[in-house]
């Protein structure tokens, strides 16, 4: 294994690939890790829960508001169904659910999208909220169980896709592009920034993944 990890590395090396960010501490528990991963699903559950109602969303014109509307609502329910994979990796593991929201995400992302002014701070903030992804990534690795490593590996991307998608969004609406935020999308009415704006790195970097023992139940 030594063997093969050192060549691998050194292949890594000569392609110029840069070698994984790991913030995550790697001796937490499994356990800990999953419920982490669940305190997190609870903060963006909640904060989805509330976004399509906020002023910032509802005083926009149709069709904008209805297709962020969507949007919001699918993540939500994206975001139940992760919280259901990571406590049932919790409970299988021999610890217990994690229904208490993440503490220091309530802090720093709850309160600043319920603030936000307009819809476009909105999604920024709920994008940032999806840098979970980070967390999961580098968790992908961390852990030592292979059906929680599997459900860290699959989620992640669907949290990078959401972060897309609202920074897309977020872009549009900052250039009053409003009539462009509808679905299906008009190829031919978005301006070059958003995609652009949507995937910013080219690469999923872990350096904001969270500790994996902030979130886990006591």
């Amino acid at each position: 294994m030594t063997i093969v990890r050192r060549r691998r590395d050194r292949d890594r090396r000569a392609l110029g690939v840069p070698p994984p960010l790991l913030t995550a501490d790697p001796t937490g528990s499994d356990v800990a890790a999953a419920q982490t991963a669940a305190s997190i699903e609870n903060v963006a559950i909640a904060l989805y829960g509330r976004a399509s109602d906020l002023v910032s969303v509802q005083s926009l014109g149709s069709p904008a508001r209805l297709t962020l509307a969507a949007l919001l609502n699918g993540a939500a329910q994206h975001h139940a169904d992760h919280l259901t994979a990571f406590n049932a990796a919790a409970t299988r593991l021999g610890g217990r659910a994690q229904t208490a929201p993440d503490p220091a995400l309530t802090s720093s992302v709850v309160q600043p999208a319920l603030g936000a002014t307009t819809a476009a701070q909105l999604l920024q903030v709920l994008a940032q909220l999806e840098l979970a992804a980070e967390t999961y990534a580098a968790q992908v690795v961390a852990v030592s169980d292979r059906q929680l490593k599997n459900s860290f590996a699959a989620i992640t991307g669907v949290e990078a896709q959401h972060a897309g998608l609202l920074l897309a969004a977020a872009s549009l609406l900052d250039e009053a592009k409003v009539a462009s935020v509808a679905f299906p999308w008009e190829a031919a009415t978005l301006p070059a920034t958003a995609a652009t704006e949507g995937t910013p790195s080219a690469f999923l970097r872990t350096d904001q993944a969270r500790p994996p023992t902030e979130g886990a139940a006591r």
